[in-house]
């Protein structure tokens, strides 16, 4: 059995995409107004842009371009787990990159940032007692896991989600949600 934080296999063999980095909000990260947003410990960049806050909260931004009119629209899903046994702690990173930003912003501080390490692999140990929540990324997209340690029990796991326009569970068990037209599909 895996250590709490230790990085699982993906059960599909689709473990590790070195292209995918989890980046730590060093003060690059604003909202619409250019203010910093410190609730976001870390980010992705591609498809989808993925928040990971401090409140327990991930959030997937999805855009969709308008050919038409040319303009870009975004949907954010989050997700959160709830329940009684939900713990809501900070993400970690795990997964040391061989590569580093730096981010030559004002509200970086004198001098901005420099040297940010990328991470491939984040994780909320203990979202429910005995269970860790890790997200990464595979060669096939990205990918969200639950580990169940021996004192965990997965009935605890609960799932708040909202954003989509509908949500079904399939008969393999996936959910489906509904965005925009298209599936985003979280396998079971």
């Amino acid at each position: 059995m895996a250590q709490p934080g230790t990085p699982v296999p993906d059960p599909g063999g689709d473990n590790d995409n070195p292209n995918y980095s989890i980046w730590p909000n060093v003060g690059q990260v604003v909202n619409d107004l250019g203010d910093s947003v410190p609730s976001i410990a870390y980010y992705t960049e591609g498809f989808p842009q993925t928040y990971f806050q401090t409140n327990g909260l991930i959030s997937f931004v999805y855009s969709t371009r308008d050919t038409v009119a040319g303009v870009d629209t975004l949907r954010r899903l989050d997700l959160t787990c709830a329940g009684p046994n939900a713990n809501y702690p900070d993400p970690t990173t795990t997964v040391l990159r061989n590569h580093v930003a730096n981010f030559d912003l004002p509200q970086c501080g004198p001098g901005g940032a420099t040297g940010v390490p990328a991470y491939g692999r984040t994780t909320y140990m203990d979202e429910y007692p005995g269970i860790d929540l890790q997200v990464y990324s595979g060669l096939g997209g990205q990918r969200l896991a639950f580990v169940v340690n021996p004192a965990g029990d997965p009935n605890d796991i609960q799932l708040l989600v909202q954003g989509q326009d509908s949500m079904v569970v399939d008969t393999a068990g996936n959910l489906r949600l509904m965005m925009d037209g298209q599936w985003v599909v979280l396998p079971e």
